[in-house]
């Protein structure tokens, strides 16, 4: 009889244990944000801070228009990334500005 009850209360353990892992463990995992890391985005690492500085390289066109998306909120005469974002594009011929940036 013990043996019974061992045995039952290991194959519920069990059972317990895989119904936590297939509706508790594996929605988490699965609703994680997917974040793929380009060489791109290596570039954009500056943007994290409170300070948006200017780039030490300049940016390509297609770095420009995604920072000038990323920093949608910031001024342009404020925001020294925004405002070598905006000269990039405006050399490329994709924006054009309405006054001149200092």
């Amino acid at each position: 009889m013990p043996a019974e009850s061992v045995s039952i209360a290991v194959v519920g353990g069990s059972v317990l244990v895989v119904l936590w892992l297939i509706f508790g463990v594996l929605p988490a995992i699965l609703e994680r944000p997917f974040k793929t890391a380009s060489p791109a985005d290596e570039t954009l690492e500056h943007l994290n801070h409170p300070c948006h500085h200017a780039p030490t390289v300049s940016y390509t066109a297609a770095q420009a228009q995604r920072i000038m998306q990323r920093l949608i909120e910031c001024d342009a005469t404020a925001c020294h990334a925004k405002a070598a974002a905006f000269r990039v594009l405006a050399e490329a011929g994709m924006v054009k500005p309405a006054k001149d940036l200092r």
